[in-house]
C-alpha cells in the first residue's frame, strides 16, 4: 500500500482540498469492481513524521479489519494530531486521515460526501468504459 501511495504521488495526485470537503490529510480509494485506486497526496499541513504515521495507522487497520473470524466494516483510530478511518464494503476500500478537531458525526458526514465526489468524478478517475479489442 505504501508503494501505491507513494505511485500516487509521483503522478498528478490530487491534494485534499480538491475533494471539496475540509479536514482531510489525505486519502487513498480502492475501487474493487474496476479494480482500480487512487489517493490523494498529502495536506501541507502534514509534515514527513505524519506522513509514516499515518501510512502505518492504514497498514493496522486494515490488519485489524481482516481480522477475526468476522470481518469489520468500519474502524477509526483518533489520535492528537489526526483520525484516521478504514472503511471496506463489497464495492471499495477507503481509508482517510481527517483532522482531529473533527467529531466522529462529522468525520462520517465528510467521507460520505467524499464517496458522493468519487462517484460523481468516476469517469475522470477511473478507466471505466475501456474498449475491447
Amino acid at each position: 500500500m505504501l508503494q501505491r501511495l507513494d505511485d500516487a504521488a509521483a503522478q498528478r495526485a490530487l491534494h485534499p482540498r480538491e475533494l471539496g470537503v475540509r479536514g482531510v490529510l489525505q486519502l487513498y480509494y480502492r475501487d474493487k469492481v474496476l479494480v482500480q485506486h487512487f489517493g490523494t497526496r498529502f495536506a501541507d499541513s502534514v509534515a514527513d513524521e505524519q506522513q509514516r504515521r499515518i501510512v502505518n495507522a492504514y497498514k493496522r487497520l486494515r490488519l485489524h479489519m481482516a481480522s477475526g473470524q468476522k470481518p469489520l466494516r468500519i474502524v477509526y483510530c483518533r489520535r492528537s494530531f489526526e483520525t484516521v478511518l478504514a472503511w471496506q464494503s463489497s464495492a471499495f476500500e477507503l481509508y482517510a486521515a481527517i483532522a482531529p478537531e473533527i467529531s466522529v458525526k462529522n468525520m462520517i458526514r465528510l467521507v460520505n460526501a467524499v464517496l458522493e465526489w468519487i462517484k460523481k468524478e468516476e469517469d475522470h478517475l477511473f478507466v471505466v468504459n475501456a474498449p475491447s479489442y
